[in-house]
């Protein structure tokens, strides 16, 4: 017996024998179509709810993501990097996440929140840019 992955339901693994012979409409297509799609819906959302983070509104969530640059924030104090004079790979990890963050020109939560509360990370992240960026206008702007 041959299976079909349809990759809008979640790990949904439906028997190609369901189908009919010919193509034609029969009740499996049916049951397919409409029970079986609003049935994968529904215990999606169902799983949602058991998802911790799933619980929570989008205001926790953000308070969440800033609680996090606070921690970042706090662990960084004044080194240089994360780890001392010389930058490492979580120095480049951390660059590549915060700099979507002051950099790209929208407003996020984390964005003001770092400006407001974090100056030695935005220090970081500049001194970061300077260093190993030094043709950062050039290559993120349109020409």
């Amino acid at each position: 017996m041959a299976f079909i992955y349809m990759e809008e339901f979640n790990d949904a693994v439906i028997p190609t024998d369901w189908f009919g012979s010919g193509g034609e409409a029969s009740v499996r297509t049916w049951f397919i179509g409409k029970v079986w799609t609003h049935m994968m819906q529904y215990a999606f959302q169902r799983k949602q709810k058991w998802v911790p983070y799933g619980r929570h509104s989008h205001d926790e969530k953000w308070a969440f993501s800033c609680d996090d640059i606070q921690a970042i924030s706090d662990y960084l104090g004044d080194k240089k990097y994360f780890f001392g004079d010389a930058a490492t790979t979580i120095d480049c990890t951390l660059f590549a996440h915060l700099a979507q963050f002051l950099y790209i020109p929208l407003e996020f939560p984390q964005k003001s929140y770092m400006n407001s509360n974090c100056p030695t990370l935005v220090a970081y992240v500049g001194r970061f840019k300077e260093q190993y960026w030094k043709d950062w206008e050039n290559i993120t702007h349109d020409k």
